[in-house]
């Protein structure tokens, strides 16, 4: 019960994850593509959960439950490609993935080919598998190693803050990559196939670690370093860390950069009270110490590169 309780709520917050950024960033085709990787994992989730609940037809159910994830490592790749390589995903890749992936798994999914029987015992769901679930679940992880290799690529040829998004999105592959290589592929081969409940959780994880980026960071976008300065939250001092680490010339030209426009406001303010005004010096100073206006930085001073 426990189980189907955590996956029930894992897929809540994939449900409402993947309509908000279909809703809320429909103009963007990674943004697309990431939120329907986010109701394919929500339905998985949701399906996932009905063996523990339903306690007949547990074979079906273990047949059902796989079928959101066969699209999901062509969708995971169209998300990630387009955001390093600023195009899209050839027709040729697609087709090529769609004939020799997912349409083979989607045909023969309800045979003895992909998972032989399945029952659930002490809240576990124990399933024998046929050589097309171990070649679903290989090219899960071949597509994950595939968007590490992307990733790397990306990594190399970003600056600044393009660096820390790919940290974020790099985090989510891992952590991917982590769960359904461990307990939907290794534990099953060494004969504990019980703990594969675990996998969708752990993707759940990835998602909310790349939701970071997209509601909180604005991961597709370019946000100022200003905002990383500005707001005090554990998510930007991940950022700045982040950042610090991964690209430290660029930051520290970002930071100076500030610091020279936060100069200039300052002098520029003090110029025009000092012309304009009949303030006293002094008072001139007191006012700009009281004056957040003085220290807001330029929103253009960090230059996209």
């Amino acid at each position: 019960m426990e189980t189907s309780v955590i996956l029930f709520f894992a897929s809540v917050f994939n449900f409402s994850l993947g309509l908000y950024v279909l809703v809320a960033v429909r103009q963007r085709r990674e943004f697309r593509d990431f939120g329907i990787l986010c109701i394919l994992i929500g339905i998985w989730d949701a399906l996932f959960a009905i063996p523990f609940i339903i306690q007949s037809n547990t074979l079906f159910w273990a047949r059902v439950m796989t079928l959101p994830m066969i699209s999901s490592p062509l969708v995971l790749v169209r998300f990630i490609y387009p955001y390093v390589f600023d195009k899209g995903l050839s027709k040729i890749c697609n087709y090529l993935i769609v004939i020799g992936y997912i349409l083979p798994i989607f045909g023969f999914s309800f045979t003895d080919f992909f998972i032989k029987n399945a029952t659930v015992f002490d809240s576990k769901l124990y399933f024998e598998s046929g050589f097309l679930y171990d070649y679903f679940v290989i090219g899960g992880v071949l597509s994950l190693f595939y968007s590490v290799f992307v990733l790397c690529l990306g990594f190399k040829r970003r600056r600044g803050l393009d660096r820390v998004r790919i940290v974020y999105i790099a985090i989510g592959v891992f952590m991917w990559l982590f769960f359904i290589g461990t307990f939907s592929f290794l534990l099953k081969y060494f004969g504990f196939p019980e703990f594969n409940f675990i996998a969708p959780i752990g993707c759940t994880i990835a998602t909310a670690i790349w939701s970071i980026g997209i509601i909180r960071i604005n991961l597709f976008e370019i946000s100022g370093f200003e905002n990383l300065i500005q707001t005090n939250s554990i998510v930007a001092k991940a950022n700045i860390f982040i950042f610090r680490r991964v690209d430290s010339v660029s930051y520290q030209r970002a930071l100076f950069r500030l610091r020279k426009n936060v100069v200039v406001r300052i002098v520029q303010n003090f110029t025009h009270l000092q012309i304009n005004s009949e303030l006293t010096t002094d008072e001139i100073y007191s006012y700009l110490a009281n004056s957040e206006k003085s220290f807001i930085p330029l929103i253009f001073y960090l230059q996209k590169r």
